[in-house]
């Protein structure tokens, strides 16, 4: 039997291991194209990024409002930070910074620079 098969029942008896999760998946899709096949086909495929997708809470993505947009802004707002960071631009400090800005490895960043 194929490893993505057993990987994906695996997944659904309630695997909680994101990262595990991430690494079976693209075995997976590296076992079907090296079958010359589309992962888009593949049902251990789909079964193990459906438990990858609970366990990230990408539903809210759909089903809250504005939550699709407050993830792509905060991922925007953290690229152009360490983008400013890496040519040695002065950061906002925590009081000027937006939230979602201060939060992570940002922080550190500013931290640096008061």
């Amino acid at each position: 039997m194929s490893k993505r098969f057993r990987n994906a029942i695996a997944a659904q008896g309630g695997a909680c291991n994101a990262l595990a999760l991430s690494n079976a998946l693209t075995d997976a899709i590296r076992e079907v194209r090296a079958e010359n096949a589309s992962e888009r086909d593949c049902a251990a495929c789909k079964l193990i990024a459906h438990q990858l997708s609970f366990l990230l809470n990408v539903a809210t993505l759909e089903l809250e409002p504005n939550a699709y947009t407050a993830a792509m802004t905060r991922c925007e707002e953290y690229v152009a930070g360490a983008a400013a960071f890496e040519r040695g631009a002065m950061i906002p400090d925590r009081d000027t910074a937006s939230e979602s800005f201060r939060d992570g490895f940002m922080t550190a960043a500013c931290r640096r620079f008061q």
